[in-house]
Formats: structure tokens, C-alpha cells, sequence
């Protein structure tokens, strides 16, 4: 989209009607071997005394438990996600003249900004549980002599 001076670029990419099956250490195990990070998922785990209303299996250093193969891990990992996003300001060129300069743009971009998913600990364009969604947001100005 241009309009006068101002530029901005939007991309939407997603997918629907899918379901991945969560089978990694970091989601079945996240203290696999002593290191890992718990998430908010895991704070509705069994524990002693809680009940049978826990969302989540129990959480443990040392137990295969939750390696068992079960329909709980399959979740639907249908997302739409704001992939990038540009905004930008052409200068006009009678302010630039002066100063030897034909073009100048600001800009301020990101990537990965939102993600509606039901999937949340992780990236569900992903295979690989251990690491969130990277966003990046950069501002930039172009200048042409």
C-alpha cells in the first residue's frame, strides 16, 4: 500500500485444519536430564493430593512416564501468524536537494509479531520445542545520493 509519502506492507501466513502430535523431551520432559525449563503449561501438573482435575501429567527428573504414546499429545496446531509488517516514510525530494541526496526512506519493520495459535509453548511451524517464536523488529533508513 502506498499513500502520499507513507509505504506499509502486511504478510499473513497460516495453515488450518492440522494437528501435530507433541513428542519431544521438551514437551513430554521438560527437566530432561536436570536441564530444561518448566512453562505456564506445566504448572496444572499432578501432583500428590491435587486431585484428578490436573491438565497435565506429573513432572519428574527421572521418569518415562509421559513418553507413553497417547491422544493427549495430539493438539491442533493450526495458526495464523503476522509474519512481517513494514511501515515506511519517503522524505520528499525538495527537502533532500540541499543536501545531495535523491532519495531517503525511514522505515520501521518486524517479523513474527503475533501468532494465534492454540499451540503456545512453542512455534507451531516448528519441529523443534526448545526455543519460542524469535521475533525481530528492526528500524532502518535508506538513503540515495
Amino acid at each position: 500500500f502506498n499513500w502520499k509519502h507513507l509505504d506499509f506492507t502486511i504478510f499473513f501466513q497460516g495453515l488450518g485444519n492440522f494437528d501435530t502430535y507433541q513428542s519431544t523431551a521438551g514437551i513430554h520432559w521438560p527437566m530432561y536430564n536436570g536441564r530444561g525449563n518448566a512453562t505456564y503449561e506445566h504448572l496444572d501438573r499432578w501432583q500428590p493430593g491435587s486431585g484428578q482435575d490436573a491438565s497435565y501429567p506429573r513432572l519428574s527428573f527421572n521418569t518415562t512416564n509421559n513418553y507413553a504414546t497417547s491422544s493427549f499429545w495430539v493438539k491442533d496446531a493450526s495458526f495464523l501468524r503476522l509474519k512481517h509488517l513494514e511501515l515506511g516514510y519517503n522524505f520528499a525530494p525538495t527537502l533532500l536537494q540541499s543536501a545531495g541526496i535523491s532519495k531517503a526512506r525511514l522505515f520501521v519493520n518486524g517479523s513474527n509479531l503475533l501468532t494465534w495459535s492454540a499451540i503456545t509453548a512453542f512455534d507451531p511451524e516448528s519441529s523443534d520445542t526448545r526455543y519460542p517464536i524469535t521475533r525481530a523488529v528492526s528500524v532502518g533508513l535508506n538513503i540515495n545520493f
